[in-house]
């Protein structure tokens, strides 16, 4: 069933697609829901390390990285803790950018759409699983990109369409 291929956590976003996500929203620093087998970024947390309890900005500031840019493939079981977690630490100054399945509606979907510029992944991304890439991916996705808060500028929230290609 796709609900339990979705909940594995050894799903790995293709180095292509991140490589086009940083080009489009900016270098990240910090992969925030990864492992030594699966960061996209020089710094990461683990699953070890309780991402959900760690103020990610501080955990950026203590490594004098100002520029805050955060990738955040989560679980996808645990989405509105990390939807939830990721709206905090845009309130912090943190520019948060979640690669989320898209399909049947969810109340973390409720959430995440009036905090964030929702992304529409164009295709199917090849999300490798256990070293090889499924035929089929197991869901739709979309990014969503949570922005701090800027005086006096307001950031677009929902659907813009915009658009990203998965391949």
């Amino acid at each position: 069933r796709e609900d339990t291929l979705m909940t594995s956590k050894e799903w790995i976003t293709p180095d292509i697609f991140f490589k086009r996500c940083s080009v489009a929203f900016g270098k990240f620093h910090l992969d925030v829901a990864s492992d030594e087998n699966n960061a996209k970024c020089d710094l990461y947390l683990t699953e070890e390390d309780n991402a959900l309890s760690i103020n990610w900005s501080k955990y950026l500031c203590d490594r004098h990285i100002y520029d805050k840019h955060i990738w955040c493939n989560p679980p996808y079981h645990k989405l509105i803790s990390w939807v939830s977690k990721s709206i905090e630490e845009a309130e912090r100054g943190c520019t948060v950018v979640m690669l989320l399945p898209w399909g049947r509606w969810a109340k973390w979907h409720e959430l995440i759409v009036r905090h964030a510029e929702m992304v529409r992944v164009v295709g199917r991304i090849q999300f490798e699983l256990d070293g090889r890439t499924p035929s089929n991916a197991p869901s739709c996705n979309i990014l969503a990109i949570i922005r701090p808060k800027i005086e006096g500028f307001r950031f677009p929230t929902g659907f813009t369409n915009s658009e990203i290609d998965a391949k």
